[in-house]
């Protein structure tokens, strides 16, 4: 343990956001067995508002985590955010044994479930880059591929669990393994030294700056979840594909997400991130455009993998470039972004079907009409990112 802890103390962090990862898909992957009659019996309604107290614990523990991170250290953010991941994890297994007040219990699940997340993806990044302070993009690339990574692990360990008969291994194994890991990073992991503040891509440091990566965050958030919680029912209502294909192609979109962050951390050595961070806008502003013209599934496919390598890196790089341009507050610009991110998400999932019902159109047009934020975006890119002297 010794030893590894000296070659490769960050293990603990990359290895803690793949079962990241799968803590955060373990619910939507068990929306059937929560809703079912053999299951949870909780009507579609109820399991639809379990996810507002996520959202809301994961945006302030989001922001929380960067205030209190350079006070009370990533170390023990690191763990108590660890905690708040087994609880959820605790809270949700133990409606196998005691299936008492299921919604009010799921509801607190939820919360921990929205705290653990938000403030543990917030407290990762900083850390991560205060081990790879001159490869900054590669690294924190790297640690969302692993959490693209347990992401899809998650909805296939409860499948097994559900198929096996005893649904609660799921949750089970991961609190043994969350706790095993973090324990691992207790010995291991240190508090981030000092950064000094090296050469970025960007103008002297303003305020202003913050302002236009956090408005990049909020774009994105709802760009990415029109397609990530949306598409599926945009090809099966208006298009009238069936739901294996439907769904098919929303795993090809979180299959590409994943992908493009292996393939961004693997060639960023070679290829400026500068470069890739700007050229991302693009695959979402084609992929928004052709929308509308998808006629048969192998459209519906291409069109979804190009959506989602637009989305892949997209969240990694602006986490980078903002805490590499406040370096002396990584911590809090770490947090700052991943809790407007979720505000984007949650206004994406909860107002994409009301503005088209406010609106009375259709989920195509909706699309389109995201041309005009996408092209923000990449606007956005432009103008904060101007240098690339240096590769990170």
């Amino acid at each position: 343990m010794k030893n590894l802890s000296i070659k490769a103390p960050f293990l603990p962090l990359y290895l803690i956001a793949i079962l990241q990862g799968m803590v955060f898909s373990t619910v939507p992957a068990a929306s059937n067995f929560i809703t079912s009659e053999q299951g949870l019996n909780l009507s579609s309604s109820l399991y639809g508002s379990l996810f507002l107290p996520m959202v809301i614990g994961s945006i302030i523990c989001s922001f929380l985590a960067g205030v209190f991170g350079k006070k009370y250290g990533l170390k023990v953010l690191f763990m108590l955010f660890a905690s708040f991941n087994a609880l959820a994890m605790l809270l949700f297994s133990s409606l196998a044994f005691f299936p008492f007040n299921t919604y009010h219990l799921l509801l607190v699940m939820m919360m921990c479930l929205g705290v653990g997340f938000g403030g543990m993806i917030s407290t990762l990044n900083p850390f991560v880059l205060s081990y790879f302070p001159n490869k900054a993009s590669s690294a924190i690339t790297a640690l969302h591929a692993c959490l693209g990574i347990g992401t899809a692990l998650g909805p296939v360990l409860f499948s097994l669990s559900l198929q096996q008969g005893f649904w609660a291994f799921s949750p089970l194994f991961l609190i043994v393994f969350f706790l095993i890991v973090a324990l691992f990073g207790l010995y291991s992991l240190s508090n981030p030294f000092s950064l000094e503040k090296n050469t970025c891509y960007l103008r002297p440091t303003s305020k202003s700056y913050l302002v236009g990566f956090s408005a990049i965050a909020f774009i994105y958030g709802i760009l990415e979840t029109s397609f990530g919680n949306w598409g599926l029912r945009y090809l099966f209502q208006e298009k009238n594909f069936s739901n294996i294909t439907a769904s098919f192609a929303l795993s090809i979109f979180w299959l590409f997400v994943t992908l493009g962050r292996v393939i961004t951390a693997s060639i960023t050595a070679k290829l400026s991130p500068a470069v890739i961070y700007k050229s991302l806008p693009l695959f979402l502003i084609v992929s928004l455009a052709c929308m509308s013209s998808i006629q048969n599934p192998i459209t519906a496919y291409l069109i979804f993998a190009l959506a989602g390598l637009g989305c892949s890196s997209f969240l990694p790089l602006t986490i980078t470039f903002g805490c590499l341009k406040y370096l002396d507050k990584a911590s809090f610009v770490s947090g700052l972004l991943i809790a407007i991110y979720m505000l984007g998400y949650a206004c994406a999932s909860e107002g994409f079907a009301l503005l088209k019902s406010m609106l009375d159109t259709s989920f195509a047009n909706l699309y389109t009409f995201e041309l005009l934020p996408a092209a923000t975006l990449l606007v956005c890119c432009f103008v904060l990112v101007k240098k690339n002297k240096t590769s990170y």
